[in-house]
């Protein structure tokens, strides 16, 4: 299996939760899965664009980034991504990059109808969501758009196994971070 390591923090590891936990989620997972391949993907240190005109003018190009993007991302079995919540929703460069991945044709199509249905089948999904705050109880819950994107987005384009870590409440327990971590 293949799998996707996607990071959307520009924190060093030492500093951020949500990579502290991916990256005890991946040595685990490599452990006891030793015949997996994982690939990482900083969209940090890629700098990874939002979309602009050029990219869109070259939508159909097979070798513009839009295409090329959707195939590598659409080519792994599984993904795991890494992201703190910010300002309620996920950081702007992990949006830019489902910008890039969600394209007709690779990962979704339209039937008929014109109804968009998912090409991604049997594929799975774990977001590790690092939070400041506490955001698990209503009403505090209805104001929270990470994990709602995450799971919109790749049921979207068919990854229906999808699992999330969430980690709370980390600006207030500042003094469990290491107990939180491992």
């Amino acid at each position: 299996m293949r799998v996707l390591y996607i990071k959307a923090n520009p924190k060093e590891i030492k500093d951020s939760v949500s990579n502290q936990i991916a990256e005890k989620f991946i040595e685990r997972y490599i452990k006891a899965n030793p015949e997996d391949t994982v690939d990482e993907l900083d969209l940090y240190k890629e700098n990874w664009p939002h979309l602009d005109k050029e990219a869109l003018d070259n939508y159909k190009d097979e070798a513009g980034l839009l295409k090329t993007t959707a195939i590598h991302f659409a080519s792994y079995d599984k993904y795991i991504f890494s992201t703190p919540m910010w300002n309620l929703g996920i950081p702007s460069i992990l949006k830019a990059y489902f910008d890039y991945v969600v394209v007709s044709g690779v990962t979704f199509k339209y039937n008929k109808w014109g109804i968009p249905l998912g090409l991604l089948k049997n594929k799975k999904a774990i977001c590790i969501i690092a939070r400041g705050g506490k955001y698990d109880y209503w009403p505090m819950s209805n104001f929270t758009f990470d994990k709602k994107y995450l799971n919109v987005i790749l049921k979207f384009m068919g990854i229906k196994n999808i699992k999330f870590l969430t980690i709370e409440n980390l600006n207030k327990d500042v003094k469990n971070f290491d107990k939180i971590v491992n």
